[in-house]
């Protein structure tokens, strides 16, 4: 018998059982005395905009989709946006330390996150440069969060390259709706502090807030075997202003800026990595964005979007230590010092505009269509050694179409056409049937492409380190690269082809009840991987400037390499090799297969496919309960050149190849749930409680392989009165995982039990 469940047969399970009782419930909607067609569906989640760039009801829209609204988010007790993903379904929240979050669908997550769209109202915030989502530093206060829109599911057709493995559209409260003064302060374990302040205005047309923030946290605090260092101090500014004219113009400009410092290093067994200390990183993340609406009519409309974002990661520092007694020739041994300067500097910018028209030909047809031109410029003097800069121009033609048929079908038709200066050309379409069964039912049947465009990271990296060696008559001059990556291969865009089918009920007026269950099947190719690149075989070396080598013959040192893997610092060689010194960082035979960098290639394909569902009961008009689970499993994985990764482990069994192919296939968890529950007894007390699982899981690149299940229980307590007729105060107090420890992401990382509370002041 398989070690793993067959998904297929078990979703078909599921859904007969649930079909059965249905039946019944079913009858009951559709008796004289229930309601009819007419009443509203999923009324109280409101249109969508996500799924297709048209407002629509979630039954008609052409993908899942999950809504976090407001009393979710204060109902969670998440203090960081990102945790709140943990509620939809078949989203997986992971840290690689405290300030570097990562959330993946279904898997495949690795310490970026790279694979996911993320937008703040309509504004993409992915990292041009890793191509993940740099949560911590986003400028944005959770409390001015309205509510969340998930896209279940890959939307390039909506909004091209990076939606990917899933979309989420944060929307951010207006202007108008947050008049008054606004406090919030909360502290806690381990030595969290968070404050907010909002105060929202009107003169004449204009309805203006703006928003001041400051937030501290130490990160994880109990080790397994060697501390990380990820606290982070920032402080945030924003502001958000509308003009609005006759109800046919409206003017929204935004703006804000968050800044402070992030902590990073790490330790070599029990001391200092040298190529990598504790250190500060001061970071500054700030944009601003112009929106134009323009409403010819009820039923057309235009909107005009201009944003530009700045990320400065000033992450630069100098490495110098001593080694002695190395073997630089048979019999001849010297002190040698090594000094260079080492980080991760980054200056990320991006600047788009984008047009988008609405209209509805025909009562029974509506069409949004639009236009985007972009551009990401990277500049970093430690990534890009070999012109510093680095960019991607983009432009893309979209659209979609939504025909209402007579006989209860729903059809969407859309499609993306979309140019990079990395990849070429791509188009990515969809097309979706939704069909109204019954006044209370909707199947949904959707089939659709989409891409996933390299990182400019991954497509043009040339990362490397001029190092001073120290050797007599040569000290203070670089003799020596260190090279870590060096781009390699003519990348292509990453593809997923999706199939889904999924059944929307609601059966609120009788027995308080709605959900959706979603049976997917996504074939992923051309999945990007790191492998190592044999420098042996460049051509060039022109990056070697030979007057920087004063050394009569080449020089290959496995220093590092021994300091990081506890191997003898004598294995250097001399040799007659190019006039340059080359320092292999990564390579464990140096001397055998010669120096080595990493690079990036085409190299996996893969199968998921599954189940999953998302439940609503209100047994009450006080209570509430919020569910999701999800079931996946990979199949037919295959790797396109197994010969890139074919190479053994010095230090253990083993190689390459193995570790990679197993990564993949155990990088989806077989299974993920959550659940919300939300009691208010009366008006001035809320009560709730969230349950969180997540089965075995392997993290790629930098996580660690055969992370434990974990189960984790969070609670929440808050009570409200009013200070007078104006003023109103809200006590709250939070309890995170308060169950066992568990790990996550890294065997280092312990997410241990956190307790803090809060005082909200408002008008």
């Amino acid at each position: 018998m398989p070690a793993r469940v067959h998904v297929r047969w078990l979703a078909l399970c599921l859904a007969l059982l649930l079909a059965l009782p249905l039946q019944c419930l079913t009858a009951m909607a559709a008796s004289p005395t229930q309601s009819t067609s007419e009443d509203p569906f999923f009324a109280d989640i409101g249109e969508v905009l996500i799924a297709s760039r048209l407002a629509q009801r979630p039954p008609d829209a052409p993908a899942a989709v999950f809504v976090i609204d407001r009393e979710m988010i204060d109902a969670s007790g998440a203090r960081e946006l990102h945790e709140l993903l943990r509620l939809s379904p078949g989203f997986l929240v992971a840290h690689d330390g405290a300030n570097r979050a990562t959330v993946g669908y279904h898997g495949l997550v690795d310490h970026y996150g790279r694979r996911m769209l993320v937008q703040i109202d309509g504004r993409p915030v992915y990292d041009p440069l890793f191509g993940g989502i740099r949560w911590a530093d986003l400028p944005i206060a959770l409390d001015d969060v309205l509510r969340i829109e998930v896209i279940r599911g890959s939307n390039s057709a909506s909004y091209g390259a990076n939606a990917f493995l899933g979309v989420v559209n944060i929307q951010t409260r207006s202007a108008a709706a947050s008049q008054g003064t606004y406090l919030r302060a909360a502290a806690g374990d381990p030595r969290y502090r968070e404050a907010v302040f909002r105060h929202g205005f009107t003169r004449g047309p204009l309805e203006m807030r703006y928003t001041l923030g400051y937030e501290e946290d130490d990160g994880f605090t109990k080790i397994v075997s060697r501390p990380i260092f990820d606290s982070k101090a920032l402080s945030l500014a924003s502001f958000d202003g509308t003009w609005s004219t006759s109800g046919q113009h409206t003017f929204r400009l935004q703006g804000g800026i968050k800044e402070g410092d992030l902590e990073t290093g790490r330790l070599s067994g029990d001391v200092i990595d040298p190529f990598n200390p504790p250190r500060e990183v001061p970071v500054s993340h700030r944009f601003m964005q112009f929106d134009w609406r323009h409403n010819f009519s009820a039923d057309e409309a235009l909107h005009v979007t201009a944003h530009t974002t700045y990320r400065d990661y000033d992450d630069e520092y100098r490495a110098r230590f001593t080694l002695p007694d190395v073997e630089i020739a048979p019999g001849t041994l010297v002190d040698v010092t090594l000094d260079s300067e080492f980080g991760f500097h980054s200056k990320a910018q991006r600047h788009a505009i984008e047009l988008e028209h609405t209209l509805k030909p025909a009562d029974d047809l509506r069409l949004v269509w639009g236009t985007e031109l972009r551009r990401d410029e990277i500049d970093s003097r430690t990534l890009f050694r070999g012109g510093n800069q680095a960019k991607n121009d983009m432009a893309r033609l979209f659209g979609n179409v939504e025909w209402r048929t007579k006989n209860d079908l729903v059809l969407n038709l859309g499609g993306m056409l979309e140019h990079h200066d990395v990849t070429g050309t791509d188009f990515s379409p969809r097309l979706a049937v939704n069909w109204q069964a019954h006044p209370r039912h909707t199947l949904r049947l959707a089939a659709s492409r989409s891409i996933r465009v390299p990182s400019l990271f991954e497509a043009e990296a040339d990362a490397y380190n001029l190092v001073d060696i120290g050797l007599p008559a040569t000290d203070g001059q670089p003799d020596a690269i260190s090279q870590e990556w060096l781009n390699a291969q003519d990348l292509n865009s990453e593809t997923v082809e999706n199939i889904e089918f999924g059944w929307l009920f609601d059966l609120m007026p009788e027995v308080g009840l709605r959900g959706d269950i979603k049976l997917f099947y996504e074939r992923y190719e051309d999945l990007l991987f790191e492998y190592h690149y044999p420098l042996a075989l460049r051509g060039d070396l022109a990056l070697c400037d030979p007057a920087l080598n004063p050394l009569t013959g080449a020089v290959i040192p496995a220093v590092i390499d021994a300091l990081e893997r506890d191997r003898s610092p004598n294995a250097w060689r001399r040799d007659d090799g190019p006039a340059c010194n080359i320092y292999d960082g990564f390579n464990n035979q140096v001397g055998l297969e010669g120096p080595e960098a990493l690079s990036f290639a085409n190299q996996l394909d893969i199968d998921v496919y599954g189940v999953e569902a998302s439940l609503e009961w209100r047994p009450s008009t006080r209570s509430r309960i919020i569910s999701s689970y999800s079931i996946s499993e990979t199949r037919n994985l295959e790797v396109g050149n197994p010969s890139l990764l074919d190479r053994d482990f010095t230090n253990r069994p083993g190689n390459w190849l193995d570790k990679v192919v197993s990564d993949f296939e155990y990088s989806v968890p077989s299974h993920i749930f959550s659940a919300l529950a939300i009691f208010s007894p009366d008006q001035k007390l809320t009560f709730s409680a969230a349950a969180y699982h997540v089965s075995r899981t392997d993290f790629l690149e930098r996580g660690d392989t055969n992370i434990p299940a974990y189960t984790r229980y969070d609670f929440r307590a808050a009570r409200r009165f009013r200070l007078d007729s104006t003023w109103q105060a809200e006590l709250y107090l939070v309890l995170q995982n308060a169950g066992h420890d568990y790990e996550d992401f890294e065997h280092k990382n312990i997410y241990e039990t956190r307790a803090f509370a809060g005082i909200k002041i408002y008008q």
